[in-house]
């Protein structure tokens, strides 16, 4: 009898194994929480200058990342390997570094909670670049100069104030407004200026790149400059996004 129940807690091991397993071709991969495909990267992938192939690949298991986000408003993933969710651990290595980025540049705005998001006061000793008028620059393709010196002309040199900055937007460009829920679902929100920030303080203008899931991932002109490809990436959360501004062309 105890061999008998010894022979069914085995097999009874074995199913629950199978089923909470993912495989990389023939390997299987034990003690996964999830049912999920093998996703991976080339090896000899390079993360700071992926190609548009590569970025779809690490695009596609975003939602298998979660971010936690603890007390202090430090993101941290919500797991510690590439295992844990069926992907290569370059990918998991990729969504690592979104995660330290996003930390970095939190701590540069001077952010230590998350009700305290991105609120600044800009001003040309803090910051070289208005990030309004670079977020604008970077969609449409004008200088920054050109659409900076209007803003100065118009608001100061001290950034653009939550009531104007739509009309400072009209300035240059059709737009409509949304909120991010609007845009969740499309696939690239590369034409759209998130406002991110506290309400009834000041916010921080970035440019969108796509939502994954809960979290929404944007570039920051204003901190990293313009590049031609590569940009680096960071991440925040739906409920951070207080406007989008959609462009619909310059005017």
């Amino acid at each position: 009898m105890k061999i008998y129940r010894l022979i069914l807690w085995s097999i009874a091991v074995a199913i629950v194994s199978v089923f909470f397993s993912c495989s990389d071709e023939s390997v299987i991969e034990e003690q996964t929480p999830v049912n999920l495909p093998y996703i991976e990267l080339s090896k000899t992938a390079d993360l700071s200058n992926l190609t548009d192939s590569e970025k779809a690949i690490i695009r596609s298991v975003g939602t298998r990342f979660k971010t936690i986000i603890d007390e202090e408003g430090i993101y941290h993933l919500n797991v510690k390997s590439g295992k844990e969710v069926c992907v290569s651990e370059n990918i998991y290595q990729y969504y690592k570094e979104r995660i330290e980025r996003s930390n970095e540049i939190n701590a540069y705005y001077g952010i230590n909670k998350r009700n305290r998001l991105l609120t600044r006061g800009e001003s040309p000793n803090d910051y070289p670049t208005d990030c309004l008028a670079v977020s604008l620059s970077a969609i449409l393709g004008i200088p920054y100069e050109v659409i900076n010196r209007e803003f100065v002309a118009r608001y100061g040199n001290k950034g653009v104030d939550g009531p104007d900055v739509l009309n400072a937007v009209g300035l240059f460009a059709y737009y409509q407004t949304a909120t991010i829920y609007d845009v969740a679902n499309r696939d690239d929100i590369s034409n759209c200026i998130l406002i991110l920030g506290q309400s009834g303080g000041q916010g921080h203008a970035v440019n969108g790149v796509c939502v994954e899931g809960e979290k929404v991932i944007y570039n920051d002109f204003q901190y990293d400059g313009i590049h031609p490809s590569n940009q680096p990436e960071y991440e925040t959360t739906l409920q951070d996004v207080n406007c989008v501004i959609i462009i619909l062309g310059a005017k």
